[in-house]
This record gives C-alpha cells, structure tokens and sequence, in this order.
C-alpha cells in the first residue's frame, strides 16, 4: 500500500476544477475518498475505484459507489456514458499502460463530459539538476520520482496523452502548493514564477488538466 499521505487529505484543486453542472463523477484512485466527499457533499452521485481494500472501505462511508479493483481493468464495471465528469487524479503515472486505461475509461464519459487529470512534471528542476549534474536519479517515498511511480510525463507529453485518447478543448496549469502559514505570499509568488511558460515547465512539480470530450474527436 502507499504512504498514507496519498489517501488521507483532500485535493482542493481538483474539487475546484470540476464543472458545477456536474452532477455524475466517476474518480479513478480515490484513495480514502476526501476529496470526492466534498463533491459528494454537494448532493453529486460521486463513484470511485480505488485497489487498496482498506482505503476503498473507508471511500465506500463517503461516496455513492466504491468498486475495489485495479485501476488498469475497473473500467469494465462503469457504466458507459454515465459520467459527466472523470478524475484521474495522480494516478495515471502508476499504470503500466496510461494510454489505454485513459482511452478505455473516455467511455464511462457522455458526450460534452469534462477530464481533469493531474500529473508529476518530471522536468521539474528538483529531478532535471541531480540529473543532469550529478547523475543521479533516486527515487523517493513520494514526489515526482516516487517509487511507485511507472511512466513520467512532461508538460507537452501530458497534453499529447489526454489528447491522443480522444479529447479536446484541454487547458493545463501548474498545481499551486501553499504553506499554512503563508497561504497568499506562497501562491503570489508561485503565480509569479508560474507565469513565463518557460519557467513554469521547470518550477512546477505537478500539472493539473483540464478538457472536454466531444463526439467529433
């Protein structure tokens, strides 16, 4: 099982990402189900998928549905067409295939349905200096080069993965981290530094993705 970080706290950024006509929402690696329960909360019909049975137990008090099974094959017991909104949050980058689980699971989705994806940037500048000066790749308990981690993504090859499994209309942001002590001097001085593309590619740790699914694709 994965550190409890990973499924004891509730990702704010996501829940703000998804659309308010969303009423259906389908989250592929719920962990303890903190975050969908802020939606669910809001009178939602929230699913979630989630491997670990410990945490798909704690998931199954707060959402509408719990299936406990392998991200890469749960697909299969999703209704089709069902959800107006698909969150593949931090967990893509642990799939063997991302490229068909995201292709498999655009079917759960109706047509006009929302993505919102988040993704480790490994050109962040924290793995791209040891690298590149030091040789030296070590993987961790969490982060980018989590241990756990199976495939790495970029900014643009992040965008070539949602687009390539069939969706369109894609927007991506770098994930704002803030302190609890210094909430807004944190975020003003991320947004500053965020805000040349350039260095954004390199300073954010994490991409969050935004797009929309449309039969013409």
């Amino acid at each position: 099982m994965n550190e409890p970080e990973y499924y004891s706290y509730c990702r704010h950024e996501i829940v703000a990402a998804v659309p308010s006509n969303g009423t259906r929402i389908l989250s592929v690696g719920c962990g303890f189900g903190l975050t969908e329960e802020v939606l669910a909360l809001q009178g939602r019909e929230v699913w979630g998928i989630e491997r670990e049975r410990d945490a798909a137990t704690q998931a199954r008090s707060r959402l509408s549905h719990v299936i406990c099974a392998d991200a890469e094959t749960a697909f299969a017991e999703c209704p089709k067409a069902h959800f107006d909104c698909l969150i593949m949050a931090d967990i893509l980058e642990h799939l063997a295939d991302p490229w068909s689980a995201l292709a498999q699971y655009r079917s759960t989705l109706r047509e006009g349905g929302t993505l919102i994806v988040s993704l480790p940037n490994v050109r962040f500048v924290g793995v791209v200096i040891p690298l590149i000066l030091g040789g030296r790749w070590n993987y961790a308990q969490s982060g980018v080069l989590d241990r756990t981690h199976l495939r790495f993504f970029t900014r643009k090859t992040a965008i070539n993965l949602v687009r390539d499994a069939g969706f369109s209309d894609i927007k991506v942001w770098p994930r704002i981290r803030t302190s609890p002590y210094f909430n807004r001097a944190a975020a003003f001085v991320q947004r500053s530094y965020y805000s040349l593309p350039i260095l954004q590619s390199f300073l954010a740790k994490q991409f969050i993705i935004r797009a929309e699914l449309h039969s013409s694709m």
